[in-house]
């Protein structure tokens, strides 16, 4: 349904702290939702529209639609999602700034920072159901709409 490509310190020592992140969705392709844990990112769409979706840190959601041209900010923490409204490739880039401390959160590996038991306190699930999420790997970045 796409791919990600990122290019930062580890390729090109010049980049220092900074990264740039080229990612591709296919139609009918939805990156999923998710966060950064460090920095704000810098979103710039270069082909194709999107349904664009932002959460901020108080619960308040953002919808619009992003085509070329779009420069989006999105701050450190805040959950969001984009998903390909066209037939065609949509085609952005993310900048990032202290990359190196940046990581990519999801509802899976967000769950699982936490223990079991206050995840069952949170939610209501059965402590057997927390533990099975737990298991799970999260490698999927982009999936079918």
């Amino acid at each position: 349904m796409g791919r990600i490509t990122r290019l930062d310190n580890r390729l090109n020592e010049h980049l220092g702290h900074n990264a740039i992140q080229k990612t591709i969705i296919k139609a009918g392709g939805l990156r999923i939702p998710h966060w950064y844990t460090s920095g704000n990112v810098l979103l710039f769409v270069e082909k194709g529209q999107a349904f664009f979706t932002l959460m901020d840190d108080e619960g308040k959601v953002y919808r619009t639609l992003i085509e070329p041209g779009d420069v989006v900010t999105i701050p450190c923490g805040f959950f969001h999602s984009f998903l390909n409204t066209t037939t065609e490739d949509l085609v952005m880039y993310e900048m990032f700034y202290h990359a190196e401390l940046a990581q990519e959160m999801n509802l899976i590996n967000g769950v699982q920072h936490f223990s079991p038991h206050i995840m069952q306190g949170a939610t209501g699930l059965p402590l057997s159901t927390i533990e099975k999420i737990n298991q799970k790997k999260s490698s999927i970045y982009i999936d079918k709409f």
